[in-house]
């Protein structure tokens, strides 16, 4: 069985579960903060979360692990068979991870966890929301998927990461180009209402509600 290490409150820890969910592939959640420590090091060789250890090894990067299970349990595939199809459901994922979660990373103290408020750093992270924002709406409009004609790998960044940006945006009193994009809200109420989705969500409230109250 593969065992999931790091935090239901993490976007990219909850990637990678909701494609073990939709995969039905049984896995083991193991609660692990990003850490140096040797022993963690030697499964996650940057010390971040998520990472996990398949019967084959250990595997780090959010990414390739969506690359390993694909290949291992490819009965429900998350990456479209046509080509162009498949590359523009990488383009979506990648542009919704080097843009929106980029631009808010920086910022989830602040929004989530009591750090002092940064009004450059805030203002930065405006810019950089409004200019992902702008290159999403040219590739996708959320019709269906964030990309192409069934529930993809980009619908995992999708609803975890561009949530995650709309919700730093809103904590820190900050217009929310996120929600605004075309056909993003309706979108996102169809994923909401998606079983694993909801499991998801309620892991990840448990999770931040264990972390914000000590």
């Amino acid at each position: 069985m593969i065992k999931l290490y790091g935090l239901p409150v993490s976007n990219y820890y909850n990637v990678v579960k909701l494609a073990m969910l939709e995969k039905s592939v049984p896995f083991e959640e193991v609660t692990q903060r990003p850490n140096q420590d040797p022993s963690y090091l030697a499964i996650s060789p940057l010390g971040k979360m998520p990472c996990v250890v398949t019967p084959e090894g250990p595997l780090a990067e959010t990414l390739a692990i969506l690359e390993y299970l694909e290949a291992r349990y490819p009965e429900v595939s998350l990456y479209p068979s046509e080509p162009m199809e498949r590359a523009r459901a990488m383009q979506v994922h990648c542009m919704i991870n080097t843009t929106l979660d980029a631009a808010v990373r920086p910022l989830i103290a602040q929004a989530y966890f009591g750090a002092p408020r940064n009004e450059f750093q805030i203002q930065e992270m405006n810019t950089a929301l409004a200019k992902g924002c702008a290159g999403l709406a040219r590739v996708t409009d959320f019709s269906k998927f964030a990309a192409g004609h069934s529930f993809s790998h980009a619908d995992l960044a999708a609803v975890n990461t561009m949530v995650l940006a709309s919700g730093v945006a809103a904590k820190l009193g900050q217009t929310d180009p996120v929600m605004e994009l075309p056909g993003f809200r309706d979108y996102l109420r169809r994923m909401e209402a998606r079983e694993h989705v909801k499991a998801i969500r309620a892991g990840q409230m448990e999770s931040l509600k264990a972390l914000t109250s000590r």
